[in-house]
């Protein structure tokens, strides 16, 4: 079995990055001032985007090669994040998420209806 390699966070597809836990937490309280992490959370965190970013990057040019396309494009991302995770980019904005209704019985496309909620920034969940 294989040893897994320790992650180096300067490195990035194997480039140095400038997105370092520091620039994430940076991010973090700018856009969430009002929520503090507890200890190691930052780092965790950190770590679940990079993963999240290698997946993304790795599943999306797999689709170039599919399509047998020179290059990694918009649509390819676009077309990952519907595949893998049901979500659209292109249907969210500031003010507006966007879900799919529950398919209906008909065989007719299932129409996304948007939910108007308050802007990402300024509405918090708070579990109590």
């Amino acid at each position: 079995m294989a040893e897994d390699k320790p992650h180096d966070d300067s490195k990035f597809f194997g480039f140095e990055s400038e997105y370092t836990p520091e620039l994430f937490k940076d991010i973090w309280h700018e856009d969430c001032p009002e929520v503090h992490l507890g200890p190691g959370v930052e780092q965790v965190l950190f770590k679940l985007s990079l993963d999240f970013v290698e997946d993304f990057v790795q599943g999306s040019s797999s689709l170039v090669s599919i399509r047998k396309g020179k290059s990694l494009e918009a649509k390819d991302l676009i077309l990952y994040l519907k595949m893998q995770y049901n979500f659209d980019p292109l249907l969210l904005s500031d003010e507006y998420y966007y879900v799919s209704e529950l398919p209906s019985k008909s065989n007719s496309p299932t129409p996304t209806v948007p939910i108007q909620l308050s802007p990402r920034r300024k509405k918090r969940r708070t579990d109590n």
